[in-house]
C-alpha cells in the first residue's frame, strides 16, 4: 500500500498537505505503456500552492528528528568520552571531570565515612564520583579547573551531536540523490540534459520529494544558525544558506529541477566528510580525522571547484542558447532573462565562497604538513564568535 493511501485512510483532510505530495497528475504519455510495478517512480505530481503546506511539515518533522538524534548522540558522546577519560588519566592540571578532584582533608589512616563505608583511597582523592553540593563547593584553582573542564565537555558533547546529525543526513541525501541520478536521470554530467527538454514536469515522486527535503533542511538549519550562538564564520555560513535557500526556491518554481538535483548532489558528498572528520576529533581518535581531511580537501576540488563550477558554467552560457527565456506560462516557461540573471549571479556568490572556503582549507592542510595546526580544528571552527575559552 502507497504511504498516501494510508495518509488518505488514517489522517484527516487537512493534515495530508503537510505530510504527502500534493498536485498529483497522471502519467507522461511516453510511460504509459510500463506496467506500475517496472519502475519505482509511477506517480507524477506537478508544482503547485499546496507544496507549501508540505515544506512548513517537512521543516517541523527536521526539527523533531534534529531534537531526537541529538539527543542519542548526545548520550553517545557522554559514554565515548567517559571510556577515553578513563583509558587516558588526565594531567594534573587537566581535571577529570568523570572522577572526584575534590581534596580529602583527613589522612589515610582516618578515612571519611558514609553511612559507614570509607570512601577515601588513602591518596588524597576520594574514590566516589563527586557530587553536585562537591562540585559547588569547589573553590581556588581546582575547583576553577573543574568549572572550565565541565563546560568544555559540554561544548564538546553538542558539537559532535551537531556534527553527527550533518554527517547523518547528507549521508543519506547523497545516497537519495545518487539514486535519483543513476535510477531516474541518466547523468550529472551531462550538463546539456539540464535545458533539452525543459520544463521537465510533471516530476517523478522521488524527485519533487527530494527537493523538498533539501528545501526543509537548509531552511532548518539556516533558522538554527542564526538562532543558536554565532561562530567565527556565521556571516558566511548563514550567507551561504540563504542562498541556496532562495536559489532552490526560484529554482523549483521555474521548473528548472534537473539542474538543481544536480547542484545538491554535487556538493553534498564533501559535507558528509568535513562533519566525520570533525566527530573522530571530538572523539580523541588519532590520525584518522588528518586523513579524512585530507580526503575531503581533495574531494572539495574536484566536486566543488571543478564539477560545480562547470554547472555554474552551463547556467552562465548554455542556458540562454537552449532556453527561450521568455515569459509563456501556457506552455510552462517561466525563465526570464532577468531570471536567467539572477539565477547566474545566484550561482557565481556560492562559488566565491567555495572558492573562501577552498583555500582556507588548504592553507589549514599545508600548516599541517608542516607540522604547525591540528586539522579540522583550525578550519571553520567550531568556537563561537567570542573564541575558545
Amino acid at each position: 500500500m502507497a504511504l498516501s493511501a494510508v495518509g488518505e485512510q488514517y489522517l484527516p483532510a487537512r493534515l495530508r498537505p503537510f505530510i504527502f505530495l500534493s498536485h498529483p497528475v497522471e502519467r507522461p504519455s511516453h510511460l504509459r505503456s510500463q506496467s506500475s510495478s517496472s519502475i519505482l517512480w509511477s506517480r507524477y505530481y506537478r508544482i503547485g500552492p499546496d507544496d507549501l503546506p508540505l515544506i512548513i511539515g517537512w521543516t517541523v518533522i527536521m526539527l523533531v528528528l534534529r531534537w531526537i538524534i541529538l539527543r542519542q548522540l548526545k548520550k553517545f558522546a557522554h559514554y565515548w568520552l567517559g571510556q577515553s577519560d578513563r583509558s587516558h588519566p588526565p594531567l594534573n592540571d587537566a581535571p577529570n571531570v568523570n572522577e572526584s578532584v575534590i581534596p580529602n582533608t583527613t589522612s589515610a589512616t582516618s578515612p571519611v565515612t558514609t553511612n559507614g563505608h570509607a570512601i577515601s583511597n588513602g591518596n588524597g582523592l576520594t574514590s566516589r564520583k563527586p557530587s553536585n553540593r562537591d562540585i559547588a563547593s569547589k573553590v581556588g584553582k581546582d575547583g576553577t579547573a573543574l568549572k572550565a573542564a565541565l563546560k568544555t565537555r559540554e561544548h564538546t558533547v553538542t558539537r559532535f551531536a551537531e556534527q553527527g546529525f550533518s554527517c547523518i543526513y547528507y549521508t543519506l541525501a547523497w545516497c537519495y540523490g545518487l539514486w535519483i541520478h543513476t535510477a531516474i536521470y541518466d547523468s550529472v554530467l551531462d550538463t546539456k540534459a539540464f535545458w533539452l527538454s525543459h520544463p521537465h514536469i510533471p516530476l517523478p515522486a522521488p524527485v519533487k520529494f527530494y527537493l523538498v527535503l533539501v528545501f526543509t533542511y537548509y531552511s532548518t538549519q539556516a533558522i538554527i544558525l542564526h538562532i543558536e550562538e554565532h561562530r567565527r564564520d556565521h556571516l558566511q555560513m548563514f550567507t551561504h544558506h540563504v542562498l541556496t535557500v532562495l536559489l532552490l526556491a526560484g529554482a523549483y518554481v521555474t521548473y528548472l529541477t534537473r539542474v538543481s538535483c544536480a547542484m545538491f548532489f554535487i556538493v553534498d558528498w564533501c559535507d558528509i566528510l568535513l562533519p566525520l572528520g570533525k566527530m573522530l576529533k571530538y572523539m580523541n581518535i588519532p590520525v584518522l580525522p588528518d586523513i579524512t581531511f585530507l580526503i575531503f580537501t581533495v574531494s572539495w576540488f574536484i566536486t566543488r571547484q571543478i564539477l560545480f563550477f562547470r554547472l555554474v558554467w552551463s547556467v552562465t552560457f548554455d542556458m540562454p542558447v537552449y532556453l527561450s527565456l521568455e515569459w509563456n506560462p501556457a506552455i510552462d516557461h517561466l525563465v526570464t532573462r532577468k531570471g536567467w540573471i539572477l539565477f547566474a549571479v545566484a550561482l557565481w556568490s556560492v562559488q566565491v565562497l567555495l572558492t573562501i572556503w577552498f583555500y582556507m582549507a588548504c592553507k589549514v592542510l599545508y600548516d599541517v604538513f608542516r607540522g604547525k595546526a591540528a586539522v579540522v580544528e583550525d578550519w571553520r571552527s567550531d568556537d563561537e564568535g567570542e573564541g575558545a575559552e
